[in-house]
């Protein structure tokens, strides 16, 4: 069984810096669109930071794991405990949230899966190795893709 390529731990601190600040950025997006970027670029940034704990995860993991945690975040909010942390300490809003929306579940999922497409820029070699093929992949699908 293949192993992935090793992420570039660099690459992935610079790929969160660009996500943290374009998220915040996105913030100032009027209504609808900057909830939805935010809760985009949160996901994003749940599959990078897990990449970074666990480098040689397959692409699935990270996207199936950084789903439950961001869809695990919006349901804790329910509770209303991250509204009350929020209170206490004013940067919880921006990683626990404050309140519920059931719209935000499908934008969590959305964006651990749209977080896949940042992987390859994050792959050690990821430019210039060419891409490989098994008897599984079809030609010039990547050996992990076609696994994953």
């Amino acid at each position: 069984m293949h192993s992935p390529r090793a992420r570039s731990r660099l690459r992935l601190l610079a790929v969160m810096a660009v996500v943290v600040v374009a998220g915040l950025l996105g913030r100032s997006l009027p209504g609808l669109v900057g909830d939805i970027v935010g809760g985009l670029l949160y996901a994003v940034l749940l599959y990078l930071l897990l990449a970074l704990l666990a480098p040689r995860w397959r692409t699935a993991t990270l996207v199936m794991a950084a789903a439950v945690l961001g869809v695990t975040v919006e349901l804790v909010q329910l509770t209303g405990l991250p509204a009350r942390v929020g209170d206490l300490w004013a940067p919880a809003h921006l990683l626990l949230g404050s309140t519920f929306v059931p719209r935000d579940l499908a934008v969590a999922v959305a964006g651990a899966t749209l977080a896949a497409l940042t992987d390859r820029l994050t792959r050690r070699g990821s430019a210039s190795s060419p891409p490989r093929v098994t008897a599984a992949g079809a030609p010039g699908e990547d050996v992990e893709d076609a696994q994953n």
